[in-house]
């Protein structure tokens, strides 16, 4: 399973972390039928140091190599 291809500064994380006990969910996580997060990797990772024990998810019925290019092409460049 691949691993998301950007890392995310800690100034950011904070600031996502901060957003999300301010205003809730408000973009759920996408994850394939066998749990691949393809869209989220930040919002689940500050879901989880926070505490949460569920979050929102849209499942998509995604090959595992359509998976990988959408991880791959949802990311910003730069």
């Amino acid at each position: 399973m691949p691993t998301t291809p950007k890392r995310h500064p800690e100034n950011q994380m904070s600031a996502l972390k901060k957003s999300m006990s301010e205003f809730g969910w408000t973009n759920p996580i996408l994850v394939t039928a066998d749990k691949m997060v393809v869209a989220g990797h930040a919002r689940l990772q500050a879901a989880l140091e926070l505490g949460f024990t569920e979050v929102p998810v849209i499942t998509l019925d995604l090959p595992y190599e359509k998976a990988v290019a959408y991880v791959i092409a949802d990311k910003p460049i730069g």
